[in-house]
């Protein structure tokens, strides 16, 4: 059962941040996209907008389009499986990690006394109950004075931060906030966004007019969603901000934050028309930082606080640039996958894609560049990557490299100076990206190439983790392919596009082997992908990267990620089915009974589009993939222990001298070492060492993921002390 439990966890979480991109990126690019549009220069009847942009060696434009019945395609692609997906993976993380875990991040003592069966049940009761309140506020005769109705929302959401602080420990408030903002969202997309869009099109295919409110009421509702994703994001990664869920004004702090999130928002939205939108964000973000500040204790070290706060924007930085970028790329990708022959053939169109998003009809046309015709403006798609890899590092400078003695280096695997771990780190990157550009500029068959890649990352990850801490070695892991995506971008894409559009400039026919390299370097990013996330991720995955095998594994995650990705490129229907049947089996029997009942004759012919399949035959995949690691980890994790043996019990006086050796010194109340901690997971009291019995056992019995870096030269026989304690019912004597 704990197995299947850790490998859930494992499999949501990677699964609920891979549909939260894929939902916020694609709610940032429309966005983006509705921000952009200009005007044709000749009117087009018919045509809102236009926008023409280069991606991948690709050339599109976009035109929104009025909706009409002669411009209703066969083929239209709709966008709410991201949405669904993420709430629901995000539900069932949420219920893996705070109800299953017998309340150790959901309730403190000393906050409350409501017992751990009581906030199960509050929980998912916030949920529903402040959708419900906010829902039925923006459908009320106020929603005609918005101001006030906004004003109200701020209240309410400031009300329920100070009563879930009152209730649960910290994380578990705040996390419990943004997963009711992220059900605001959701809940907009189920049953605002999508069903007006179903009524307005069956009005227009009808041949009425549909009714205006339907397409002003779908709009409010994602105009909502644009303002409640930063928030949402920033609480959703306040797990690894001790310092601003911690303290008795967290709340408040909180609130700031969204607030401030909100204003940038607010800014950037406006920044076609507002010159300043920029500074106006900057200076909105250092106004919000110094309340939040003025607000805590005053710091004591200033340099720590800068550093704290330092982590804190470069975290949330790099998980926005991260969503762009890799939003986009899956975007694009899907958008190319879903390209048809135009009905009516227009002259250099090479297919076209239908869209309905937020109430508003896309068309997407594909066309090759053509010399002379360079229409302005021209987007290009490339600072994303780029400040995913500039912010990436300055995090990875703050959180490994200040501190490489506790997180690069354990004495149990190599004895290595700071500097020298730092120097291995750094020169992975180098190393593996110059191994990687140079095998796939061989002129060799590609399978060939495929294979010696592959190689060379088993390699990689072998001496990677031969020299560094597992964790650490698990993120240079995955730094290193992110460097070799953002690489492919700044030294191959990029420039292969720079010399179609100069080729197409001078009047000359772009030379197609510009645009056939950077489509494959794109193919390659697209394929790394899956890997590069659950190795960011894998600092949550202690099972994993403290295994012995762990190189092993991250070879097997890369490889899993390929697999999973050409999945989703196979047009066969049967991976759809797939995908729909193993969703059934986690949803339910309801949604078995929805997609496949016979009774329904529009939904046994209903044809699913290649953007669902994605989503469908990832499930599948991974849902397989769990099934077969539950069935054989009998035989994974079993141990030969030889003949059967009396075990000596454990005293609980010998596990509180291990921890009191080993790990108070920063899980105390008065720590010693100043490494920050989960807030209240303290280790001074015989109470507080057998609430957090569990995560002991995990990370320290069975695991080797704490100490951090084996500072305090924890012993194998030690560990094998509170394995065998818990493993016994972790007595209290």
């Amino acid at each position: 059962m704990d197995f299947l439990l850790d490998a859930s966890r494992i499999f949501f979480r990677w699964a609920h941040v891979l549909f939260a991109i894929l939902w916020v990126g694609n709610s940032f690019f429309f966005n983006w996209l509705q921000l952009a549009l200009k005007m044709p220069a000749k009117p087009k009847e018919g045509v809102e907008g236009e926008v023409w942009m280069l991606h991948g060696g690709g050339f599109f434009h976009v035109e929104k389009k009025e909706l009409a019945p002669e411009r209703i395609p066969k083929h239209l692609h709709w966008f709410k499986y991201e949405a669904y997906f993420t709430w629901i993976t995000g539900f069932i993380l949420l219920t893996l990690v705070y109800y299953f875990s017998g309340g150790v991040y959901l309730l403190d003592p000393s906050v409350s006394s409501v017992n751990h069966m009581a906030a199960v049940h509050l929980g998912p009761a916030v949920l529903v109950l402040g959708f419900i309140f906010y829902d039925q506020l923006w459908r009320s005769p106020l929603s005609n004075i918005p101001l006030l109705c906004v004003a109200i929302t701020a209240l309410f959401i400031a009300l329920t931060s100070y009563g879930l602080s009152q209730v649960f420990a910290s994380r578990g408030a705040f996390i419990h906030l943004g997963a009711m903002l992220g059900t605001f969202m959701a809940g907009n997309v189920f049953f605002h966004i999508i069903p007006n869009q179903k009524k307005m099109m069956k009005a227009v295919v009808s041949g009425q007019s549909h009714d205006p409110s339907l397409s002003k009421q779908a709009k409010l509702r994602s105009f909502h969603n644009n303002y409640f994703t930063l928030p949402v994001i920033f609480i959703m990664l306040t797990n690894h901000f001790p310092e601003i869920y911690t303290g008795e004004t967290a709340w408040i702090t909180l609130l700031v934050i969204l607030v401030t999130l909100a204003i940038i928002k607010h800014f950037l939205n406006i920044a076609e028309e507002f010159s300043l939108a920029i500074p106006a964000s900057i200076v909105t973000g250092i106004v919000g930082i110094a309340i939040c500040l003025v607000l805590a204790s005053p710091p004591t070290n200033i340099a720590e606080t800068v550093k704290s706060w330092g982590q804190i924007i470069f975290r949330f930085s790099h998980v926005m640039a991260a969503i762009l970028w890799i939003g986009n790329s899956m975007f694009f990708t899907w958008l190319t996958m879903s390209f048809r022959p135009q009905t009516v053939p227009e002259e250099g169109v090479d297919g076209e894609c239908w869209m309905l998003h937020g109430g508003s009809l896309w068309h997407v046309k594909k066309m090759p560049l053509r010399p002379g015709k360079i229409p302005t403006p021209l987007h290009w798609f490339k600072w994303e990557s780029y400040s995913t890899w500039l912010t990436g590092f300055v995090l990875l400078v703050l959180l490994y490299y200040h501190n490489a003695n506790e997180f690069m280096i354990d004495p149990s695997i190599r004895e290595l100076s700071a500097q020298s771990s730092i120097i291995i780190g750094i020169g992975s990157f180098i190393v593996g990206w110059l191994i990687y550009d140079t095998i796939f500029k061989l002129k060799l068959p590609m399978g060939l190439r495929i294979a010696m890649g592959l190689g060379a990352l088993t390699i990689f990850s072998l001496t990677l983790h031969q020299l560094l801490a597992p964790r650490a070695a698990y993120l240079h892991l995955g730094a290193m392919l992110a460097t070799c995506m953002a690489a492919n971008v700044l030294i191959h894409i990029i420039p292969g596009q720079k010399k179609m559009f100069a080729e197409a400039e001078a009047g000359i026919e772009p030379d197609p082997s510009h645009s056939k390299y950077a489509k494959m370097r794109s193919l390659h990013n697209h394929y790394i992908t899956y890997a590069v996330l659950f190795l960011m991720l894998s600092n949550h995955f202690p099972e994993v990267y403290s295994h012995p095998l762990a190189w092993l594994f991250a070879v097997g995650i890369f490889l899993l990620g390929m697999i999973l990705k050409q999945i989703a490129m196979l047009e066969s229907k049967i991976f759809d089915l797939m995908g729909a049947g193993f969703l059934a089996t986690l949803a339910g029997i309801g949604t078995i009974l929805f997609l496949l009942a016979p009774s329904s004759k529009k939904r046994c012919q209903l044809e699913v589009n290649q953007g669902d399949g994605i989503v469908l035959s990832t499930l599948a995949a991974t849902g397989f993939l769990i099934t077969m690691l539950t069935l054989f980890s009998p035989f994974l994790c079993k141990e030969d222990t030889g003949d059967v043996i009396k075990v000596e019990p454990i005293p609980f006086a010998k596990v509180e001298k291990v921890i009191a050796q080993r790990c108070t010194s920063c899980h105390s109340k008065k720590p010693t070492d100043p490494i920050p901690v989960p807030a209240g997971m303290h280790f001074d009291s015989k109470v507080e060492i057998l609430r957090f019995a569990p995560l002991i056992y995990k990370q320290a019995g069975v695991g080797k993921a704490m100490p951090l870096g084996n500072k305090t030269g924890m012993k194998d026989s030690e560990r094998k002390v509170l394995k065998e304690w818990y493993e016994q019912g972790a007595p209290a004597k």
